[in-house]
């Protein structure tokens, strides 16, 4: 029997079964059956098992034409999705920026872009100011390091410190350099290119949206919106019919970034209390590096404001300093 089981083995592993396995009753059931056809064959056996093997060969093709198909859809969703923007390396390590500013990106690839932001940077160095109806902050600083193996997030405010690394999270007073929290969060899932793809962060639930979101980048607070702002995209960019790109190669803080402007969906106003935005994007990352949502006066009512960006340069000392401060 356990020859005969080796055998079926060698014979699944060189097929498109490999791999497959069969519970305990599985392989009994199969392995008599062998038996039996030891067995010389009558002619009621023999046409009955001419027909069970047109619907094994059946099954087969039906099998391996699943298979294929799968892989063609997932070829072609892949190939939907594709851009002006670069292909990203793999997070191990995260590609040096190629040259595309120049480009001209149409919505989809600007939507793309932001979605997908940490997988255009290494590291990021900054300080911003966020206003929201329930919080001001006049001065948040950051500092990231985008690392599929050591991924390092930190961020300043008030006298809060926030740090990040590999699955545990640490706030400390900065005052007295105490522990306020300390926390353990999802661990770093690498994104595979299915992940990545517009049409699958959208899906539904009773009429409503619901959307995917990356966890595969370092863990920041309120620079989250700025660094990796996939919330921000999957929300304000569903529905192109909703928004514009304004300039294509603006200079802003440096950098060379695009404009868009947009009017909010019903349930997006009744949430900001706003009604018009305007998005100051980075072209070469997707970093969203001043948002503004305005209400029908025309009031900013909340926003994220850059002050200062360093893009992917040598933090070793600082980031160092970081990971010192969570022994």
């Amino acid at each position: 029997m356990d020859k005969r089981s080796n055998l079926i083995k060698i014979a699944l592993d060189s097929t498109y079964f490999k791999g497959t396995t069969f519970k305990a009753s599985q392989k009994y059931f199969i392995l008599n059956r062998i038996k039996n056809n030891d067995n010389p064959p009558t002619r009621s056996n023999f046409r009955f098992k001419k027909a069970l093997s047109i619907c094994v060969y059946l099954i087969l093709i039906l099998s391996m034409g699943t298979i294929v198909t799968e892989k063609i859809i997932l070829k072609e969703l892949d190939n939907t999705a594709k851009t002006i923007v670069p292909k990203p390396s793999t997070p191990e390590q995260k590609p040096q920026p190629t040259d595309f500013t120049n480009e001209i990106l149409s919505q989809k690839d600007v939507h793309y872009l932001m979605l997908n932001s940490m997988d255009y940077f290494r590291t990021a160095k900054g300080s911003l100011e966020f206003k929201s109806k329930d919080q001001y902050e006049p001065n948040v600083e950051y500092l990231v390091k985008n690392d599929a193996k050591n991924s390092v997030g930190y961020e300043k405010y008030g006298k809060m410190i926030k740090i990040a690394i590999n699955g545990s999270s640490r706030t400390i007073d900065s005052e007295n350099n105490q522990t306020v929290r300390e926390t353990k969060y999802e661990e770093y899932t690498e994104a595979i290119e299915f992940d990545k793809q517009i049409e699958y962060r959208y899906s539904s639930l009773d009429g409503k949206p619901l959307f995917r979101y990356r966890n595969d980048h370092p863990i920041v607070g309120i620079s989250k919106g700025s660094l990796f702002p996939q919330e921000i995209a999957t929300n304000f960019l569903m529905n192109y019919d909703n928004w514009e790109i304004k300039e294509q190669n603006l200079e802003y803080l440096g950098r060379k970034s695009l404009l868009i402007s947009g009017t909010l969906e019903q349930d997006n106003a009744r949430r900001f209390q706003g009604k018009e935005f305007r998005f100051w994007i980075d072209k070469q990352t997707g970093i969203l590096l001043t948002y503004e949502i305005y209400n029908s006066n025309g009031d900013a009512v909340e926003y994220i404001k850059t002050k200062e960006i360093i893009i992917d340069k040598e933090f070793g000392d600082e980031i160092q300093k970081i990971k010192e401060q969570m022994r």
